[in-house]
């Protein structure tokens, strides 16, 4: 087992490139290889029995298993914190470029932008649909000012009368509000479940 050592650097270079599957699978790997080699004793220059070089086999991968188990760990952590970081930048970069694409664009235009940006943002965010609206008249109905949606969701209603939603949602609404669901079947049995069930949504903001 004297080269056994040498086995570290092809158990670590998996570990911190792939994370803990690499870290698995070397070690099983490295297990058959070194197994193989303790049960022929072909690296072995003097007679030792099978169970000894066996149990050498299962201390050195005791000892080596659990610091790569914990690098592998630390790397994975590491991974997934770069991939948030990554990606909170990608949003900030989104909301920089569209709070700059309003600043010198007339009134009367900024619908036709509202639904290129729209759009950016369905699919950025992995969305079927989203939808600006406003209210009208007396605050008794919204219309839509403009809206972007993949081609299965097809476009928001025309009109929607306030008094259409639940109290709860139109409750929030009218003090501007958000109204927050991550997914309808988490909701209990009532109105806005049954509301969102209608219109056939799965989450909503």
């Amino acid at each position: 087992f004297i080269a056994l050592p040498f086995l570290l650097p092809l158990l670590i270079l998996p570990t911190v490139r792939f994370g803990p599957p690499g870290a698995s699978f070397a070690l099983l790997a490295s297990a058959l290889l070194a197994a193989g080699i303790a049960v022929s004793g072909a690296d072995l220059p003097t007679a030792m029995p099978a169970e000894e070089r066996l149990r050498a086999l299962q201390v050195f991968l005791i000892v080596a298993g659990v610091p790569l188990l914990f690098l592998s760990a630390l790397v994975e952590e590491r991974r997934q914190a770069m991939e948030t970081v990554r990606e909170r930048l990608r949003f900030e970069k989104l909301v920089s470029e569209i709070s700059g694409a309003f600043v010198h664009i007339p009134s009367h235009e900024m619908p036709h932008v509202f639904e290129t940006w729209l759009e950016r943002v369905t699919g950025f965010l992995g969305l079927d649909r989203a939808a600006l609206w406003e209210f009208a008249g007396s605050r008794q109905a919204m219309a839509p000012v403009a809206w972007w949606s993949s081609p299965g969701a097809g476009p928001p209603p025309r009109r929607l009368e306030v008094e259409s939603l639940t109290p709860h949602v139109a409750d929030l609404l009218l003090r501007h509000e958000p109204f927050v669901v991550t997914e309808t079947a988490m909701l209990g049995a009532g109105p806005d479940r049954e509301f969102l069930q209608w219109f056939g949504v799965r989450s909503l903001l």
